[in-house]
């Protein structure tokens, strides 16, 4: 009866100057069985908050639960180079998630979602099975260049001091969008030049600023867009890499937004950076929901999944002008 009970108070400690030098110190304190049992697990509790109030996670990890691996892609599985041993390890990784999905997942901090199926090889991914169905990636094309139309609004344009009047910032982005949309944007005579072309200009977009001017891909694409050029290098001055952080973020909020609008719908996807995985059956809702919230988002009609979108608007009036 007389037994006194632990009670959390303040402590305060004085460390001399000696002891602060230390690059460690450990301190000792009296604390119930039970505060030390929650401080113990502390990472993983916060770990377990994150995940629980995020819904992206939450509807992923649904979609993950309903996914195997097919025969062929264990057979794809077992023929994987062994000099390649982090394609082996990745896809050996995704193979146990699905089975016991243990280990957890994150937003990076351009909003992006990485999962053991996102990082699996690309050889491996489409002999996945979701709901025992085939799986097929609905991808957005040019994702970044598109994003770039993004630049002309007023916060950046106000913000960033760009000298500008909004019609001539109106009629530069429209004339952006058209260069987009007609599939142009990568030019080259062959598939091969034009899958170099769009390599280097993509890496371009996270190089050093003097670096990506001197590049004659970047030279083409701002060619007579001069209030472009002015954000692109007001805002890589501090960071070469913050426009690649601002595309990344735009593209992620598209995609994750689409994976919502799906889950609602019943519809299991998993997102790849800038595509879903979806079952085949699912491909044209995938493509209808990527493709409307990027032309909200910037404006154009971007190809997904090797299909370019057409606004409803637009198809009504061609079917009222054609009747």
């Amino acid at each position: 009866a007389g037994r006194r009970l632990p009670v959390a108070r303040a402590a305060e400690y004085r460390v001399g100057q000696n002891y602060a030098k230390r690059g460690r110190l450990n301190i000792q304190l009296n604390v119930t069985p039970g505060q030390a049992e929650r401080w113990h697990n502390r990472h993983e509790r916060i770990l377990n908050d994150y995940e629980k109030n995020n819904p992206i996670i939450a509807a992923v990890r649904e979609a993950a639960a309903r996914m195997e691996f097919s025969a062929q892609g264990m057979e794809a599985l077992l023929r994987l180079p062994t000099t390649a041993p982090n394609l082996v390890g990745a896809a050996e990784r995704c193979y146990r998630w699905l089975q016991q999905p243990s280990e957890r997942l994150r937003l990076d901090g351009a909003s992006t979602l990485h999962s053991p199926i996102s990082s699996c090889p690309k050889v491996i991914r489409p002999l996945l099975l979701l709901d025992g169905q085939d799986v097929v990636e609905a991808d957005i094309s040019g994702a970044h260049i598109t994003m770039l139309t993004k630049l002309y609004g007023e916060q950046f344009l106000g913000r960033l001091h760009i000298e500008h009047t909004p019609e001539d910032a109106q009629r530069e982005r429209q004339e952006l969008i058209a260069h987009i949309e007609s599939g142009d944007v990568y030019a080259g005579s062959t598939p091969a030049e034009r899958k170099k072309n769009k390599l280097t200009l993509l890496t371009s977009l996270n190089m050093a600023l003097k670096a990506q001017m001197a590049m004659p891909v970047t030279h083409d694409l701002l060619a007579h867009r001069h209030i472009l050029k002015a954000v692109i290098c007001a805002v890589k001055r501090k960071d070469h890499r913050a426009l690649s952080g601002y595309l990344q973020r735009w593209t992620s909020d598209v995609v994750n937004e689409a994976v919502l609008a799906l889950h609602a719908r019943g519809i299991p996807s998993i997102p790849i950076v800038d595509c879903l995985m979806v079952r085949r059956q699912d491909e044209a809702a995938a493509r209808e929901e990527l493709s409307s919230r990027l032309y909200a988002s910037t404006g154009v009609c971007a190809k997904v999944g090797g299909i370019r979108y057409t606004p409803p608007a637009l198809s009504t009036n061609a079917t009222l002008i054609a009747a």
